[in-house]
Parts: structure tokens; sequence; C-alpha cells
């Protein structure tokens, strides 16, 4: 593996940046998660003359010649990036786009929105910002693995990661897969799987409470909107760690022991767990749990997000709004997917099924380590006790308007982002041969 040490000024990476040939691999990076205050700060250790951590890139050819895929650096080049086009300052001064032609350039094209109205940093401490040498080292793997490896190494013990993130950081199997697309789907963020690093605002998250511009707003979120999980919990994976959860439980045909422990193990190719798990996914197929999973999704999102009084799914089942409810959720998802997929039912579009759920919260078992699973079985019979009279046998054929809700969104999603990917026309060609082939019932 040829390893090059150098140096990197900041003004060759920018070039570099808006030439397309910084990337990032979505397979294994996580979005963009940076607050303002912690690109200040990045900011404000440049200028002060600070050594930064090293940066790590690899060459790759397959991606294009010239380009470089960023292992280790992503939020850092962002930061440093954001400062130089106007989007962050430092001491409340923004950067002088009159010392950096090309920059100046980039805003006059419209590709960002200088300030100049503003005040504008010392032009000297811009032209020393832009000189300013970032440690880079570049590697040549002699494949793919090499590189998730190198990742998964660097960023596993990452402080600043949580429990989903490290898990996820370098491992790419059946199962993570798996739930990274299908976490992507519900979130909207399904893109390329590696893209330009100025492509990242599109498919990272938005806080109104912190707006940086990016594109996938928590607010219209399911998780946030539902109450299932709140904006800590969604800047954490955690949506990725329900499903995980969910996944397992699906796969094992039994509720799965939830614990941070056993979620590990979900992803350790060498535990026992993770590969009963791989035979039993390979023997039921992928696409066949996933299919399914998606279709149990949309119909609670249609009961959960809200009812005919307005109320989410948090405040019916627990009568509080501070609190995410995912104990509840895990309860109510398994209920319906035994009901759905393996009972071959549907819900009653006259009874408002959320309303049985009233106050449900407090009759589960809950655990602040873990959950057992006969306790979680004991919680999803109360849970189908309550709506099991809501369900009617289905006796059509054919895709329900709302199977095909969230593959549409997601389609939709893509197209507006204007990313013209295989996994677009992918998901285009599925739908328009389903709706060709298939009554689409309105229910």
């Amino acid at each position: 593996m040829n390893i090059s040490p150098t140096g990197m000024s900041i003004l060759e990476a920018y070039n570099l940046f808006r030439k397309s040939d910084l990337l990032v691999n979505r397979t294994y990076q996580r979005k963009l998660v940076w607050t303002k205050d912690e690109k200040e700060m990045l900011i404000d250790s440049i200028i002060k003359g600070y050594p930064l951590p090293l940066f790590l890139f690899s060459k790759n050819d397959d991606h294009g010649d010239g380009t470089i895929e960023i292992l280790d650096g992503v939020q850092r080049l962002t930061a440093i990036f954001d400062f130089i086009e106007n989007r962050v300052t430092y001491e409340d001064s923004y950067f002088d786009l009159s010392v950096f032609p090309a920059a100046l350039e980039n805003s006059k094209q419209g590709i960002f929105q200088a300030m100049g109205s503003f005040e504008q940093l010392n032009k000297e401490i811009c032209l020393d910002f832009l000189n300013y040498q970032l440690a880079v080292t570049t590697f040549a793997p002699e494949n793919q693995e090499k590189v998730i490896d190198v990742f998964g190494r660097i960023n596993s013990q990452g402080r600043q990661l949580s429990s989903q993130e490290k898990r996820q950081a370098g491992v790419t199997n059946i199962f993570s897969e798996l739930v990274r697309d299908i976490s992507e789907i519900i979130r909207g963020d399904s893109s390329v799987k590696v893209l330009p690093l100025f492509d990242m605002p599109q498919i990272s998250l938005e806080d109104v409470r912190n707006s940086q511009g990016y594109s996938i707003y928590i607010e219209d979120m399911f998780w946030f909107k539902s109450g299932v999980l709140n904006r800590k919990n969604i800047r954490a994976s955690e949506d990725e760690e329900v499903i995980a959860d969910l996944l397992a439980s699906i796969i094992f045909d039994k509720p799965f022991e939830l614990s941070k422990e056993n979620l590990d193990k979900l992803y350790d190719d060498k535990s026992e767990t993770y590969n009963s798990l791989v035979i039993r996914l390979k023997s039921i197929g992928v696409e066949s749990i996933k299919r399914d999973f998606l279709k149990v999704f949309e119909v609670v999102r249609k009961h959960a997000e809200k009812n005919d009084n307005d109320e989410v799914f948090q405040w019916i089942v627990s009568k509080q709004r501070r609190n995410p409810s995912k104990y509840a959720f895990y309860a109510v998802f398994m209920s319906f997917y035994d009901l759905i997929i393996k009972q071959n039912k549907v819900p009653d579009t006259e009874v408002e099924i959320l309303t049985k759920l009233t106050g449900l919260q407090k009759r589960l078992v809950q655990g602040s380590h873990s959950v057992r699973e006969i306790d979680r079985t004991s919680n999803i019979n109360i849970v189908k006790g309550l709506i099991q009279d809501c369900f009617i046998e289905d006796q059509m054929k054919g895709l329900r308007s709302w199977e095909l809700n969230i593959i549409l969104n997601n389609y939709l999603h893509d197209r507006k982002q204007n990313l013209k990917l295989m996994n677009s026309s992918k998901v285009y060609l599925i739908l328009s041969l389903q709706v060709r082939k298939t009554k689409v019932i309105t229910q």
C-alpha cells in the first residue's frame, strides 16, 4: 500500500473541492454533523496557527483521474470551505473574497452567496488562512476492502461518534447495507454512494434552531414529527439503531433482546449472532425483507404522524412531549408487522387505530440498559390485544396507494436534488412497472 505524507495549502484543497475532486463515500461516511460553533472553533485554531490533526485521503482512479476520497476530515474540510464561502464567520467577520479570485468568481457565478456588505476580515489574515498547510496523507489502496478497513480502524474509536455510528464505521456487509438503505429511504436522503464533498449538504440534516442550509429538515422527518425520537437521537443516527433492532426481530422471527452489546453483535462478523442473522437473511431474501419492512412502515407512518384530533404518536401513547417513545414504537411496529405480513390483514379505514393506544407506554416493560425477549413479547401482545379488532382480512390483490407512496416520495426527492443516479432510475422503473401491471387501490 503506497502511502504519501505531504502538506497541502487550504487554497489547493479549495480548488480540488470546487473541481469535484474531493469525494465522500456514503458507504461508510456519516453526514455533515458539525454545528456552526464547532466550525468556528476550527477556524479559530487555524487563524491562531495551531496544528490540526492529520487529514487522510485515498486515491482511487475508479472514480475518475485526479479524484481523492476523504477518509478522515470531512467535517473539518467542510468547516474550512464554509468559512471561505461566507457561511460561517470568525469573530463575526466574513472571509474577504477579494484576496481569493477563484472563490470570488464562484460567488459571481451564483455557486454561493457572498456576504460582501457585512464586516470583512483583515486581508492579511485571510491570505494567511489560504496559505495554512494541512497535514495530509494520501494512500493508494490495493482494493476497496483496504479502504473500508482503514476507515473502520480510524473512526470506530472516535470520541464524537455515537454507538450506532461506531457500529456502521468501516462496516459493509449484507445487514449494514440493508439498515443503511432503509434508513436513507425513510429519511429521504437516498443518493449515489460516492458524491462530491460540495453535494453533502443535500443529504445532511437541517435543524431550524441551528440552520446551515442543509436539505433534510429534522422537523419534517417521521421520527421527529411522531415523537419517536428527538433531535439529539436523530443526530446520533438512532433512527438506524431502531431500524436495526426491528430488522433483527423480523429476521430472527422473535423479539430481539435489546442491549448495546447485542446490537454491536449484529455488526460483528465474528459473532455467532451476526452469522446466524446472515444465514436467515439470505434464506428469506434481502429484497423480501426490505419490501415487507417498508410496507409496514408506511402503514404505521400513516397512523402515527397525526390522528383526527391532530395528536401525534408520542402524545397519544405517553401523554407527554419531552421523552422519545421508541419502546412503544417498537411494540406497535412489530404488532402491525404480525397483523399485516403474517396474518395478511389490513387496517380498517373506518377505525382510528391510535386511539386504542392511549396511555400505552405506562403499560409496557422498558429498560434503561436492556430489554428481555420475554418482556418485548409481552409488550407486543399487549398492543395486538388493543388493535387486532381494527384490522380486517386483506381480500384485494394489487398494490395499495400507501405501498407505492414511500417509493414515489423517495424518487421525487432524488429528482428534486437533481441527482442523476442509477438508484433513481431503478426506483422509477420499479414504480412504472408496478403501476402498469397492477391496479392501485386507494386505501
